[in-house]
């Protein structure tokens, strides 16, 4: 199955909620709901896409970004 987005921008636009999303959330579910818009209108940023997927969810601007919240 192919892949419907190029970037995470483009996934959450899509209301995709992408694996690095996931993982860069760690509170589930309602968490990656919260955080999706964020990610579409460009507001967090996850550095990882088809060609960069190893990623550190403690690295991420979104963990950082969360933990103000």
């Amino acid at each position: 199955m192919a892949r419907e987005y190029a970037t995470q921008m483009e996934a959450a636009r899509k209301g995709i909620i992408t694996e690095e999303l996931k993982k860069c959330s760690k509170k589930g579910e309602n968490e990656c709901r919260r955080v999706t818009p964020l990610v579409a209108e460009g507001k967090v940023v996850i550095c990882a896409n088809k060609n960069h997927k190893c990623i550190d969810p403690r690295e991420s601007v979104l963990f950082k970004r969360l933990q103000r919240l």
